[in-house]
């Protein structure tokens, strides 16, 4: 099946991100990983936005005029992307009473959520219906699963040949733990100088450091 329109973008950036291919591994006649399988990886990790108010980002005409409302931010990034036609729950746009806005009235930045209107919306109240995703969370799960393919393979030599697939796993997790980093799914590790105020630098015995690593 192909991939709905308006997440085709999402699903480059997870084989972007992974460097997974349509044909990394096999289990019995499947092949992974295919645009289909990685958009329902997408969705087992998307948030609902329904009826979600914008942003408006207030400016003065030419001049120093009046106040015109032309830029908006739905507070969201790596959305389905109206040039599915905006006008279905994938994506939309909507006024106070509900009714749809035309994708001809602005422009939508899926990436990061900025929207840039053609006409002034007088700060009139505007609501974004539709899926974020995020392709950090997509691009772990289809590592995880890479991963325990290659974990359940060994490594072996022939007279000519030398296969390591511990070295792929390894690498496969550096990248998970990357991605969860850039993901926000683990936090990166600080760390803090303490010193002992209660203890003069001279009496420190010579053996122990005189600073103390505490991870936080």
């Amino acid at each position: 099946m192909a991939a709905r329109a308006g997440i085709q973008y999402l699903i480059d950036e997870v084989r972007r991100l992974s460097g997974a291919g349509t044909a990394e591994y096999s289990v019995g006649t499947v092949s992974y990983f295919t645009d289909d399988q990685i958009q329902r990886i997408l969705d087992s990790r998307r948030v609902r936005l329904a009826r979600h108010e914008i942003e408006y980002e207030p400016e003065r005409s030419a001049g120093g005029g009046t106040v015109v409302y032309k830029h908006a931010r739905i507070g969201y990034g790596w959305l389905e992307d109206t040039s599915a036609g905006g006008t279905t729950a994938d994506c939309m746009l909507t006024d106070s009473t509900g009714s749809i806005i035309g994708t001809a009235n602005y422009t939508l930045s899926a990436v990061d959520g900025f929207i840039t209107f053609k006409n002034d919306q007088h700060g009139s109240v505007r609501y974004f219906t539709g899926w974020a995703h995020n392709p950090y969370k997509a691009a772990v799960d289809v590592l995880t699963a890479w991963l325990g393919e290659l974990s359940r393979q060994p490594d072996f030599q022939t007279d000519n040949m030398r296969v390591w697939r511990s070295q792929m796993t390894a690498r496969l997790q550096q990248q998970i733990d990357m991605l969860k980093e850039m993901g926000g799914l683990a936090p990166a590790l600080q760390v803090t100088y303490v010193d002992r105020s209660d203890i003069q630098p001279s009496e420190w015995p010579t053996e122990t450091p005189k600073t103390t690593r505490i991870p936080t």
